[in-house]
């Protein structure tokens, strides 16, 4: 069943890759982290 979820999720979006790029991932992850330092302070 796991197979056929990926499968399927491959077929749905075959350019995950292109639209979230490594920069943007980290950048978004560096926002959040930020974010939630300034809530814990």
């Amino acid at each position: 069943m796991a197979e056929c979820d990926h499968r399927i999720m491959r077929s749905e979006f075959p350019d995950y890759r292109e639209l979230f790029r490594e920069s943007d991932i980290k950048s978004a992850v560096v926002d959040f982290a930020q974010e939630s330092l300034k809530n814990t302070r």
